[in-house]
Order: structure tokens, then C-alpha cells, then sequence
């Protein structure tokens, strides 16, 4: 009898032993799904962080396409300018040539003008003389 009641608390301890052990496995199972939680969240954020970078470094990388096309945009527009300003430029010049030009053939037209004049008065004046010869000689036949 006395072996029958230590046999049973064996194995009531036994049995406490077993469920202790069980107890502080699941404890160490739960410790350990914690952890996982954790790195499993902690990876989670360090994806989320290097998506982040990479966003922001995508916008830069935009901004800075955005900046070189404006630069180049305005580096263009300026050259533009720069040409319409030199065909101005051209054309002012080539404009006061013509008048040059226009002033030149004016001045030459009245030269020839004035030369006309000139041959006009001579002829007059011969004739003038002419007549004035002629009366001469009429003067002296009347004589």
C-alpha cells in the first residue's frame, strides 16, 4: 500500500515535472513567435525606409532632369533671342545701305541733272551768240 501511494506521487511528479517542462516550452515558444514578430516588423520598416530613400531618390533625380531641361530650354531661347537680335541687326545695316545706295543714285541723278542744265545753258548761249552773230552780219550788209 505504502508502494502503490509512492509510486502514484512519482508520477504526480512526474506528470507536475512534464507539464512544468511543457509550460516553460510554450513559454520559450512565445518568447521566440515574439521575437519573429519583431524582426519580421523590423524588416518590414527597413523595407518601408529603403523605399523611402529610393522615392526621394527618384523625385531628385527628377528634379534635377526637370532643372537641366529648363537650363537648356532657356540656354535656347537665349540663343534664339541672340539670333533675332543679329537679323535686326542685319537687316538695320543692310537698310541703311540701300538708302545709301538710294542717296548715291539721287545724288548722281542730279548731277546728270545739273549737267542737262549745263549743256542747255550752253546751247542757249551759242544760240544767243549765233544770233547776235547773225545781226551783226545783217548790220553790216544793211551797211
Amino acid at each position: 500500500m505504502q508502494q502503490k501511494k509512492m509510486k502514484k506521487e512519482e508520477e504526480q511528479e512526474k506528470e507536475q515535472e512534464q507539464e512544468k517542462e511543457q509550460e516553460k516550452e510554450q513559454e520559450y515558444q512565445k518568447e521566440l513567435e515574439k521575437e519573429q514578430e519583431l524582426e519580421k516588423v523590423q524588416e518590414y520598416q527597413k523595407e518601408q525606409e529603403q523605399e523611402k530613400e529610393q522615392e526621394l531618390e527618384k523625385e531628385q533625380e527628377y528634379q534635377k532632369e526637370q532643372e537641366q531641361e529648363q537650363d537648356k530650354e532657356q540656354e535656347q531661347d537665349k540663343e534664339k533671342e541672340q539670333k533675332k537680335e543679329q537679323e535686326k541687326e542685319q537687316e538695320q545695316v543692310q537698310e541703311l545701305e540701300k538708302e545709301q545706295e538710294n542717296e548715291q543714285l539721287n545724288e548722281q541723278d542730279q548731277d546728270k541733272e545739273q549737267e542737262k542744265e549745263q549743256y542747255k545753258e550752253q546751247d542757249l548761249m551759242k544760240e544767243q551768240e549765233q544770233e547776235q552773230q547773225k545781226k551783226k552780219e545783217l548790220k553790216k550788209e544793211q551797211k
